[in-house]
C-alpha cells in the first residue's frame, strides 16, 4: 500500500513551463467530452505537474519517469478518492477524474497535492490517490467542455490534458 502525494496545499496560479506549450494541431470545435482511455505497460513515475492557460485552452500537464503510464479521462458526478472513496471536494460546475495505471508518484512527486487557479474552465487539479498502481486526480472545472489528451515523449515522457475554455 501506498501513500497519496503529499497534504493538499493550494498553490499559487503556477505557469512552470512543461516540455512543450503548444498543444498539437485541431481546431477545437472537434474536441469532445468523452473518455478517453489508453493502455500501457510502462510503469510511469510521476514527477511533475504543471498548469497553464492560452487564448482558446487551458492545460495540464503530468510528467512521468519511465515512461508514460495508461490512462483513464472522463467526466464524473463527483471524484472519489482511492481508496476510501470519500468525496474529494473540487471547485467548478463539472469534474474530471484522471486515473494513471500502472502509475505512482509516492517517492517521485514532490509537488503540491492541490492547484488551485483562476483560468476560464480549469479551476482546480487535486490529488486523489495512490493506492495499488493507480495514481488518481480530479480536476474541478467552470463548466463541462470538450477536452483532448495526448502524450508527448520529447523533451520528457509527459501525458497532456487540455480543455476549451470559455
Amino acid at each position: 500500500r501506498t501513500q497519496a502525494p503529499k497534504p493538499a496545499t493550494t498553490a499559487p496560479p503556477a505557469r512552470t513551463p512543461t516540455p512543450s506549450s503548444r498543444v498539437p494541431a485541431l481546431p477545437v470545435a472537434t474536441w469532445s467530452a468523452t473518455t478517453r482511455t489508453a493502455a500501457s505497460s510502462h510503469a510511469g513515475y510521476l514527477t511533475a505537474v504543471s498548469v497553464g492557460q492560452h487564448a482558446t485552452y487551458d492545460r495540464v500537464v503530468f510528467m512521468f519517469s519511465q515512461g508514460v503510464p495508461g490512462y483513464s479521462i472522463g467526466y464524473v458526478n463527483e471524484v472519489l478518492s482511492d481508496a476510501k472513496g470519500d468525496v474529494v471536494t473540487l471547485p467548478g460546475q463539472a469534474f474530471l477524474r484522471i486515473v494513471f495505471h500502472p502509475s505512482s508518484g509516492y517517492r517521485t512527486y514532490s509537488g503540491p497535492g492541490t492547484i488551485t487557479l483562476i483560468f476560464p474552465t480549469l479551476l482546480q487539479v487535486r490529488a486523489a490517490g495512490d493506492f495499488e498502481s493507480h495514481l488518481s486526480f480530479g480536476v474541478g472545472l467552470s463548466q463541462r467542455a470538450g477536452f483532448r489528451v495526448f502524450t508527448l515523449t520529447q523533451p520528457c515522457n509527459a501525458a497532456a490534458l487540455a480543455t476549451l475554455s470559455s
